[in-house]
């Protein structure tokens, strides 16, 4: 005989948002059923079956992106493999703070994959871990602007901001 300790847990109500196209609370066992009859939200659909009109549109954005070159600085052309990152069960997980020291727990990978990445960096730059630290950690425009300013200014110098066809935020 099998025991499972504690046993699992049943949820009454799923907050969702898509299940085959209702938004709000519906229940757990309407959720597998499907509402639709079409064998319910499993979370595996694609985002073809989940969302046609939202595929559509994506893939207009890429043929647009395919045909046409922007140059704007705050934009980039993904590589197939970052944008599989980006859209893996990392983006599930929220790892706020530094490694050992996140805020909450089950950072563990993360830590891993933040430790791989410094490592990376630093051998990209050829730059001695010993002698050398560095955050791989995101940021967006303007923090990351005000970064790279303190690090050729001195206190009270002036720079010139630009206008946002120029690159200014």
């Amino acid at each position: 005989m099998l025991c499972v300790y504690p046993p699992p847990v049943q949820p009454l109500f799923l907050s969702v948002s898509g299940c085959l196209g209702r938004e709000g609370q519906v229940t757990a066992e309407s959720c597998r059923r499907g509402l639709s009859g079409e064998g319910g939200w499993t979370g595996q659909e694609n985002l073809a079956r989940d969302d046609p009109e939202i595929w559509r549109l994506l893939q207009q954005e890429k043929d647009r992106q395919c045909r046409g070159l922007d140059l704007i600085a705050s934009e980039n052309l993904c590589s197939r493999a970052a944008l599989e990152a980006q859209g893996s069960c990392l983006n599930n997980k929220y790892s706020e703070g530094y490694l050992g020291q996140r805020y909450y727990g089950g950072a563990e990978i993360v830590d891993k994959i933040e430790l791989l990445c410094q490592k990376r960096a630093l051998f990209a730059f050829g730059l001695d871990p010993s002698l050398w630290g560095v955050n791989v950690q995101p940021y967006s425009g303007s923090p990351a602007n005000f970064a790279a300013y303190t690090s050729v200014l001195q206190p009270h110098d002036r720079i010139m901001g630009l206008d946002l066809p120029d690159g200014g935020q």
